[in-house]
């Protein structure tokens, strides 16, 4: 079976969006804070622990995040060094284009 021809456009707004709304999020949940995380108590099992369920939610969300952060980085070594220290100046160190453009003249 033959792969559809690639839309260069969608892809390159895609990716964009990715980066600027999604990877903030994944950045975020993959550094939850494990003292949210508490432990399971006695009283909670008789409550169907509504915490539980919290519990796992926040341990999925973390080691999802930490999952497709880890494919990015690996994508990103397919992309020519020049470029890819944009990507990371940009979205893994949050820098500024301004500041981007003092570091790479």
């Amino acid at each position: 079976m033959l792969l559809p021809e690639l839309d260069h456009k969608a892809t390159i707004k895609q990716v964009k969006r990715f980066f600027e709304k999604d990877f903030r999020k994944l950045q975020n949940m993959a550094h939850v804070s494990y003292m949210d995380i508490k432990s399971p108590v006695l009283n909670d099992l008789s409550n169907k622990s509504v915490a539980s369920n919290g519990n796992n939610s926040k341990m999925d969300n973390h080691m999802y995040a930490l999952q497709i952060l880890a494919e990015v980085k690996e994508a990103l070594m397919g992309i020519r060094e020049n470029k890819r220290k944009f990507i990371e100046y940009r979205y893994f160190k949050c820098l500024t284009w301004y500041e981007i453009e003092e570091l790479t003249g």
